[in-house]
């Protein structure tokens, strides 16, 4: 517990020798101390999550972020490391609340998401077929990609037969030019005009991968395959590439001339 009682007490106290070799250190910290903490002692350091140390939890996780107290959060989060783990845990979190933290925290969906639109508004692409893992995901990609002018179609394998008939109609006739689905119809889905696949979610099977990026190039033409891999899906990538004994290379700048 740090700043219970007294603050000029704890801040002596605190100090790499309550550190114990393998182990984790976990402080609570009263609200109005944790810039306190961050200034006068190593807490940042401590932090890293490479050198394993301390874990903080701050008290009241909303205090610092209603409206009055956007500049507290800012110079927070100035003194913390750039790659520091942030969870933000409260009973009661205000609409304004999640406004900051969209600021600060590390969103891989929203990298993935604002990654693919770029994509699409610079490459030039005939039709595609865009993979997530999810039937949640399909439906929240989908709606995402449509509020920014994107015209695409979203399937999953427990979809009802005739509306799914629909939607790939729609995409075979090219009314859609981009498909989001899951691993269930992955060996399904052979349109002639795909020229690219993206695995915006890597498949949790290995197997897969080759059922997936086999939507391309179909009937002898060429076919891209494009995977979005964050620090937390590496070793899926790893496990992909021993799989097929391949290396997949990172995406190249003349991306434009291979599709």
């Amino acid at each position: 517990m740090f700043g219970y009682t007294n603050l000029e007490k704890d801040l002596a106290s605190f100090s790499d020798s309550n550190m114990l070799p393998g182990h984790l250190l976990f402080y609570y910290l009263v609200d109005g101390c944790l810039i306190e903490l961050l200034i006068h002692t190593n807490f940042p350091m401590k932090l890293n999550p490479r050198r394993g140390g301390a874990r903080g939890v701050p008290g009241g996780s909303t205090e610092p972020l209603v409206a009055g107290n956007y500049p507290l959060t800012y110079d927070i989060f100035q003194l913390l490391p750039a790659n520091v783990q942030v969870g933000v845990f409260s009973a009661t979190m205000p609409p304004e609340a999640f406004e900051i933290t969209r600021k600060f925290m590390n969103n891989p969906e929203e990298w993935k998401l604002e990654t693919l639109c770029d994509l699409y508004e610079t490459l030039a692409i005939t039709q595609s077929v865009i993979f997530v893992n999810t039937r949640r995901k399909v439906d929240w990609l989908r709606d995402q990609m449509r509020s920014k002018d994107h015209t695409v179609s979203a399937t999953y394998g427990d979809m009802d037969q005739n509306p799914r008939d629909g939607i790939m109609q729609e995409f075979r006739s090219g009314s859609s030019r981009v498909l989001i689905t899951t691993d269930l119809l992955a060996r399904g889905i052979d349109v002639q005009q795909v020229s690219l696949v993206i695995n915006l979610d890597l498949p949790t099977q290995p197997e897969n991968y080759l059922h997936r990026i086999g939507r391309s190039g179909r009937f002898g033409k060429k076919g891209v395959a494009i995977n979005f891999v964050t620090k937390d899906e590496e070793r899926i990538l790893s496990d992909i590439q021993m799989f097929y004994n391949v290396v997949i290379q990172e995406l190249p700048s003349n991306v434009a001339d291979l599709i």
